[in-house]
């Protein structure tokens, strides 16, 4: 057999311009599918994300109404349940806090002793009514050893931290009143000691008697 073959330049040349065409417009239209995929993909995938993240920072300013809503059950539909699980369980522990907060703040100020809370710098962090009444003064804002050394306690905040004193207590006179002062650590869950209490108790009747 003999096979001939007769190329002509101007008819192909159609075809070819076609056949490029095609190309052309099917690379065109790819290219918008994957964009238009890709940014509904990308949608599906990011904007629960960031829902999560802006939900997040309302938790850290102490917003917890309001809980995202679940549209799917893929693997972000899962986070956005345990966010919303988290969220509520951290409420209720705040809400647990708070209200144990009130209560030992209630029980502090109508004490009849007075009780002073120092941490473990010896800066205050808590005061009752009854240790101002005690004091006499209104605004107490000094350290441990600064209280120790007005009012004659002989003792340190470092002696009551580290050297583990047998004596944690002392008996001095303020002003007209007869002043018992017992010192007492606060912990934390590992046991390390976290600052001092001081409760002040008046005996000066029983001193008297």
């Amino acid at each position: 057999f003999v096979l001939y073959f007769r190329y002509y330049k101007d008819e192909w040349g159609g075809i070819i311009s076609k056949f490029n065409n095609i190309i052309l417009w099917s690379c065109l239209f790819a290219i918008a599918a994957s964009l238009v995929l890709g940014y509904a993909l990308s949608t599906t995938i990011t904007v629960p994300i960031v829902s999560v993240m802006h939900k997040a920072q309302k938790l850290a300013a102490g917003d917890f109404e309001q809980p995202l809503q679940v549209k799917s059950n893929d693997e972000i539909g899962a986070l956005t349940s345990s966010f919303n699980y988290m969220a509520s369980e951290l409420k209720n522990t705040l809400g647990e806090i708070s209200r144990e907060k009130n209560k030992i703040e209630t029980i502090l100020n109508y004490m009849t002793d007075g009780v002073i809370a120092f941490n473990r710098n010896g800066e205050v962090i808590h005061i009752n009514p009854e240790a101002k009444k005690m004091l006499d003064i209104d605004d107490f804002n000094k350290s441990f050893n600064d209280f120790s050394q007005e009012f004659n306690l002989e003792i340190t905040l470092e002696e009551i931290l580290y050297l583990d004193s047998t004596n944690m207590e002392r008996n001095v006179d303020i002003f007209d009143k007869n002043v018992r002062v017992y010192f007492v650590l606060f912990t934390d869950e590992a046991k390390k000691a976290e600052g001092v209490i001081a409760v002040l108790q008046d005996i000066t009747e029983q001193q008297r008697l």
